[in-house]
């Protein structure tokens, strides 16, 4: 190992540059190199950064914390007098339907042996939609 005449670092036996300053064993100066370096960044941006995105959830979250209860619960809806009136209207088409299916449901269970078994069948299942509709509708 030889040293560098100009800076008096260690340098390698058939080295023909100095790593340290650059210097030329072969008689003419070396071209430095410039050496890369990072940018320099900043501490407080870097701490924002992580800070601020914390901070907005915390205030969101608080704000909605402190939005009543009353305001997320489904209100009733309120119905005019039109729409009272029609759904009564309704009703009460659905409970004469009723009374006419349920009559013609006993009409044909009164045929004793002659009654049709599938007839009953649909005039039952018919009654039945008919009720859930009122049920629906009340």
């Amino acid at each position: 190992m030889k040293s560098c005449p100009q800076c008096g670092a260690p340098v390698a036996d058939d080295a023909r540059f100095c790593t340290q300053c650059g210097y030329s064993f072969q008689g003419q100066p070396a071209q430095p190199q410039a050496a890369y370096r990072l940018p320099e960044t900043k501490q407080r941006g870097s701490i924002w950064a992580v800070l601020g995105p914390v901070l907005a959830i915390l205030i969101i979250g608080i704000g909605l914390l402190l939005v009543p209860r009353s305001f997320w619960e489904k209100k009733p809806k309120v119905e005019t007098e039109t729409e009272i009136t029609v759904r009564q209207e309704a009703l009460q088409m659905l409970n004469e339907a009723f009374e006419t299916g349920k009559a013609k449901l006993e009409a044909e269970m009164a045929k004793g042996e002659d009654a049709d078994p599938e007839k009953i069948k649909e005039l039952q299942l018919a009654l039945e939609e008919v009720r859930e509709k009122i049920k629906e509708n009340q």
